[in-house]
């Protein structure tokens, strides 16, 4: 896992992942993150996020799986699963 926050070239990537349906190359960009900097990345890529660091992480990790995997399922990012454009 890596430390340092997302960077706007890994947040474009990750979203670019997103919208080609690479279910694959998405987890495995986000999974690569401490879950405070997936938080991050998701916000920046325009899902909602509820993350507290004091409770139970499983609840985020399961919104956070199925966000993408929607997101993928409709080649799209999370501005496009709200219905916004970038």
């Amino acid at each position: 896992m890596t430390s340092e926050a997302p960077t706007p070239e890994a947040v474009d990537s990750f979203r670019s992942k997103l919208r080609a349906g690479d279910m694959v190359g998405a987890f495995w960009t986000i999974k690569q993150l401490r879950p405070e900097d997936a938080a991050m990345m998701m916000l920046r890529a325009g899902f909602g996020v509820a993350y507290d660091h004091k409770r139970n992480i499983k609840h985020f990790w399961t919104r956070t799986q199925a966000d993408i995997v929607e997101a993928c399922r409709r080649n799209t990012d999370g501005y496009g699963l709200r219905g916004k454009d970038v």
